[in-house]
């Protein structure tokens, strides 16, 4: 085994230094810069330095740097811990040299490349002498006690200062709230394509000056309405290039101030007020703020001034917003508002058509302010993924890209929601990856979450997982983390699966485990209030009726 590696580094050397005297050949005829010259010569370490730390914009604000130097290790080559320390070479003979090239381009990182970034106060360097069982608390107790010192020290003044700069950030609730929706829409408009016809209606439905109703747009579940609105919002700008327009979006139930109507009628009343300069009162109850928009804020804003109010998913509120009664029916003639949600839920629908005065009998009055967002065609899937795929920077094999035109063509009609859950499948693979027999069952939106939550147990804790979605599942109204962390914490199973070699004196989940679950859950689950509790829960129905 020895002679293999030995040989094995004998080659790994040649194809190296064949790499690096093609870099420098590049590098002097101006094939490559500097920076893909030094790819070739430098540690992963370094790489990760540079582009962790030497290439982030707000570096002194988030690094340290500590620096230790053992004095007299040179002297020690052949101790049998100085490998563990500095970089060595072995002569034929087999006695340790120092590997002169990667102490040289360590130097430079220390003295030239982390100092050129950092400030002074920044970085703390270190001097020590080797002993022959390496850093030791016996031997080096001073310096040790000195590095725990300075770094607890650095790491609270990064912290306190993180906190307050946060503070002063966030300390304008309304601001915080605007933001948060701001980035979702970014988000969901990154990966929008399509609707042409949707968005002409919206469109035509904005620039129409005689029409003063809300717009109320409806679709099945997972049929892309979130998209659209958020598109919408973007497009409204353009769509009213020649007025000074203003746009409030909120994607309902998202942050805890969207959870119930009245904290959302609250937000846009603040923000309207912010937005022209308006002074307001704050009411006890929704409907004294519908009124106060209809008779006061909306009539205060300036006629050349227009405003366009999008709400995303009202099935998201809770319950008693369900009856839209905080909708106004009518608006100013500079106000436009977009209204989305599930067409059989919680009677919404009927009670927003209600609100347009909706006659089946005479639909042509209110069919432009009732659009329908349908399942995308099979033909359009292939055109957004290849879309999805160069903005992951991914690609398929010819295998796989065939096995997903076979799945998609068995459909005429393909919910968004069925096409974002197959490429969350899609980016799990590797090209060397052979199809798995039970993709090829997938026919439905619960079978692809079925499978995603099946391959996230064999990423996570099998055991600690399901009970995890279980657990959240079964709070219908959601839980927080604080309360989900202890549900776990108190279930024998769940406790048993985790520790399965080492019991610890505080029989509880670690944290971690949990927030794990949660990153990897991330575009799945959303955070709400409710009885003045920030809690998590699924972002679309179809995940809590998904038997697992």
């Amino acid at each position: 085994m020895k002679q293999a590696d030995k040989e094995w580094q004998q080659i790994n050397d040649r194809i190296r230094t064949c790499f690096r005297q093609t870099a420098a050949k590049c590098l002097e005829q101006g094939q490559i810069n500097e920076n893909e010259y030094d790819d070739f010569f430098i540690s992963v370490t370094e790489k990760e330095i540079v582009k962790g730390i030497l290439s982030a914009s707000d570096a002194n604000q988030r690094t340290l740097c500590f620096l230790r130097e053992i004095e007299n290790i040179h002297d020690h080559l052949s101790d049998r811990k100085a490998s563990k320390f500095v970089d060595l070479q072995y002569l034929n003979d087999g006695e340790p040299i120092v590997d002169n090239e990667a102490e040289q381009l360590l130097n430079r990182l220390k003295n030239k490349r982390i100092p050129k970034i950092l400030q002074p106060n920044n970085i703390f360097s270190y001097k020590v002498r080797w002993k022959s069982d390496g850093i030791n608390r016996r031997d080096h107790v001073e310096y040790i006690s000195q590095f725990n010192e300075d770094f607890y020290n650095a790491i609270k003044q990064q912290v306190d200062d993180c906190a307050k700069s946060r503070v002063m950030m966030v300390s304008d609730p309304l601001q915080h709230e605007i933001l948060e929706h701001a980035i979702q829409c970014k988000t969901y408009v990154a990966k929008f394509h399509g609707r042409t016809d949707v968005l002409n209606k919206l469109k035509d439905y904005i620039k129409n000056d005689n029409e003063n109703r809300p717009c109320i747009v409806y679709g099945a579940s997972g049929c892309g309405k979130t998209s659209v609105l958020a598109k919408a919002a973007t497009e409204a700008l353009k769509w009213w290039s020649d007025r000074s327009v203003s746009v409030i979006l909120r994607f309902l139930g998202t942050t805890p101030p969207s959870s119930t109507i009245y904290k959302t009628m609250l937000s846009i009343s603040k923000h309207i007020c912010a937005l022209y300069n308006l002074p307001m009162e704050i009411y006890p109850d929704v409907i004294k703020l519908r009124y106060q928009l209809e008779t006061s804020l909306f009539m205060q804003i300036p006629d050349n001034e227009y405003l366009i109010i999008l709400l995303d998913s009202i099935d998201q509120l809770q319950t008693d917003g369900y009856d839209c009664q905080w909708l106004p029916g009518l608006f100013p003639k500079n106000v436009k508002c977009i209204v989305s949600t599930l067409p059989d839920h919680g009677n919404i629908l009927s009670n927003l058509q209600m609100i347009i005065n909706h006659n089946p009998s005479m639909p042509k009055d209110t069919e432009h302010l009732l659009v329908l967002v349908s399942p995308f065609q099979a033909s359009t899937v292939e055109i957004v993924y290849n879309d999805w795929l160069a903005m992951k920077q991914r690609s398929l094999s010819n295998e796989q890209r065939s096995f997903i035109q076979n799945l998609m063509a068995e459909r005429t009609e393909i919910l968004p929601l069925f096409m974002k859950l197959v490429f969350d499948i899609i980016l799990t693979w590797h090209s060397y990856d052979f199809i798995d027999f039970e993709l090829r069952k997938l026919k439905s939106v619960d079978d692809c979450i079925r499978y995603l939550f099946n391959h996230l147990k064999t990423v996570h804790n099998p055991i600690l997982f399901h009970r995890a979605i279980c657990y959240m599942t079964a709070c219908r109204s959601g839980i927080s983390q604080n309360e989900l962390e202890d549900v776990l914490s108190l279930d024998d199973d769940v406790l048993k699966s985790v520790f399965q070699h080492y019991i610890p004196p505080v029989r509880r989940l670690p944290g971690i485990l949990w927030t794990r679950i949660r990153n990897d859950l991330d575009e799945y689950i959303t955070e709400k209030e409710v009885d003045d509790s920030s809690v998590i829960y699924w972002y679309d129905l179809t995940y809590f009726y998904v038997k697992i």
